[in-house]
């Protein structure tokens, strides 16, 4: 049974598109991708998507948004690893650098030290997955 619209489908191909490139899109890219006018009407097919369980997403904050594990199979993906990966560095980068803080040095050195540690789970992958010359 297909439970998605067309235009869901759309929005949902888009989006893992974005993430896949490393960047989540905003409501307005979306909507200029896909032709829809009102960021308020792309906003709709998101919290369809997320009651669908594809998408979830952090309240109040632009370009959180992530794949679930449901979304990864309806889009085919084989391994999710790096997108995965991507989104937790997106949003340790993004906690790092817009969350407001009370400037204590604990909560800044805890965002870095996640950043630091995403970023190396990337460059692992990357490593693990890029194929060696051979000598």
């Amino acid at each position: 049974m297909r439970d998605l619209t067309n235009r869901q489908e759309a929005v949902l191909r888009y989006v893992g598109r974005a993430l896949e490139s490393g960047l989540a899109p905003t409501l307005r890219e979306i909507g200029n991708a896909l032709f829809i006018r009102s960021t308020n009407g792309v906003n709709d097919h998101l919290r369809a998507l997320e009651r669908k369980g594809y998408l979830e997403r952090q309240s109040m904050k632009s370009r959180a948004i992530r794949l679930t594990p449901q979304a990864r199979t309806f889009l085919g993906y084989e391994s999710s690893t790096r997108v995965e990966l991507l989104e937790r560095v997106y949003l340790a980068a993004t906690a790092f650098m817009f969350e407001p803080t009370n400037y204590e040095h604990t909560s800044i050195a805890a965002a870095e030290k996640e950043l630091r540690t995403a970023l190396e789970a990337v460059r692992a992958c990357d490593e693990h997955e890029t194929p060696r010359p051979s000598t």
